[in-house]
């Protein structure tokens, strides 16, 4: 589980902290945060998946320098610091420092023997790289010229991965923190997932254990959660020791049984297919983090799912949400606000530090109307003035075009529409 995060120059983040321990230091089990749109919300999630990328070995990653472009703030070369602290068997805290050119430093601290120590720390200079490995490690001297090696494109926690995957000795508390890092779920928009496509696709005939796991589990959520559902099935084509499949959801329609294809389903029954495996993820353990969790889903049905998983949870859930209800029902602790401070920085704070708030407050009604900071506020818009404007901007000449040659079409996509898709969909087994 995560206690806290700290970021530096990490997208739209100068400097933010998040503190997600309750008062007796223990790590929150669950964590919402809400925020205007644009605060920085999906920045967060994206740290998270970024220290998951990172560690991640040369056949499953991009360089570290590639890896941070996209999340270095706008017009600044100044170094991406990322610093996590988690339990992992016992508490660890990790720091990375990216710079334009790649690493700057990196450390990993990992309480030994009932004491927190440095496990290692590697850091770039004028004079090359320095590094430092904790007795503990077997082959020290190896491993330290094994990330000398390597480290600057890569961070000495994916040259590690390596040395375990090639049998390797490594210490324990290296393996400890990896296992937890390979258990963390991020579902944010633009990133792969972990599982197999929920509506379509292609899968090896050897993983249908896994497509019959997921069928049962939507067949069961589905027809619980909602009254005019009966179940859901895939329909299966194997071929070649290929299975293409196509999940169909049995509704009762004009008073009777019909399946219909999951594709052609409502955006909210579609979200709710995307998150439902992380949901489960976090039910079964597992360090579980949600961009926009309500996106598309009904207040009513977020609000149920969620009061189940939060009395049922054995993980860790952390997820953005403009579900204002929510404050109805959780602890002011597991509530955090995004707000703006002065003109450059921001603060991620729970509702508990801010004015007196308790459990059985009114947090909802006081949260619209801006006692907290970090609600919507939207000043006057005049829409028909801008469209106006806009029309009248339209209809001004237009200057001539430049020559050009016609634009290539688009290639065509799979459809999921069929069983007999033009190309095999793409397929992220589980990790």
């Amino acid at each position: 589980m995560f206690r806290k995060v700290v970021l530096d120059n990490f997208e739209s983040f100068s400097h933010v902290e998040m503190d997600l321990t309750d008062p007796h230091g223990k790590p929150l089990d669950h964590a919402f945060v809400l925020g205007p749109n644009g605060c920085g919300k999906t920045c967060l999630m994206r740290s998270f998946r970024f220290l998951v990328d990172s560690t991640l070995t040369p056949n499953g990653a991009r360089s570290i320098s590639e890896l941070a472009s996209g999340h270095r703030m706008a017009d600044s070369d100044d170094i991406i610091r990322l610093e996590f602290s988690f339990v992992a068997r016992a508490d660890a805290t990790y720091v990375m420092g990216i710079g334009p050119d790649g690493m700057a430093f990196e450390s990993l601290d990992y309480r030994v023997d009932g004491m927190e120590r440095n496990l290692f720390m590697v850091s770039r200079s004028d004079d090359g790289i320095s590094t430092m490995f904790h007795e503990a490690f077997p082959d020290k001297e190896e491993t330290e010229d094994a990330i000398a090696g390597h480290w600057g494109d890569r961070t000495a926690l994916s040259v590690l991965r390596e040395r375990i995957a090639d049998g390797r000795a490594v210490y324990e508390g290296i393996r400890n923190v990896l296992r937890f890092i390979d258990g963390i779920r991020v579902c944010v928009y633009g990133a792969p997932s972990p599982y197999i496509d929920p509506e379509c696709g292609t899968i090896p005939s050897c993983d249908r254990k896994l497509l019959e796991a997921r069928e049962d589990s939507v067949s069961e959520f589905f027809s619980r959660a909602f009254p005019d559902f009966f179940g859901a099935h895939y329909d299966i084509k194997e071929d070649g020791g290929v299975i293409r499949y196509r999940l169909m959801f049995e509704r009762r329609i004009g008073g009777s049984r019909r399946n219909i294809p999951a594709t052609e389903e409502s955006s909210g029954i579609r979200s709710l297919l995307r998150v439902l495996p992380y949901l489960l993820d976090s039910a079964n353990g597992k360090t579980v983090l949600i961009d926009e969790l309500d996106t598309e889903i009904h207040t009513n049905v977020i609000q149920d799912i969620m009061g189940e998983l939060l009395n049922t949870s054995a993980g860790q859930l952390i997820a953005t949400t403009h579900n204002t209800a929510i404050l109805q029902d959780i602890d002011p602790r597991n509530a955090f606000v995004i707000r703006r401070v002065g003109y450059k920085g921001k603060e991620i704070l729970p509702f508990s530090s801010l004015d007196d708030t308790r459990k059985g407050d009114d947090n909802e009604e006081r949260y619209r109307n801006g006692a907290f900071g970090g609600a919507p506020v939207v000043s006057f818009v005049d829409l028909k003035e801008i469209a106006e404007a806009s029309r009248r901007i339209a209809g001004r000449p237009r200057p001539p075009r430049p020559a050009h040659t016609d634009l290539p079409s688009s290639s065509a996509s799979a459809s999921c529409s069929g069983l007999s898709l033009t190309a095999p969909g793409s397929m992220f087994p589980p990790a």
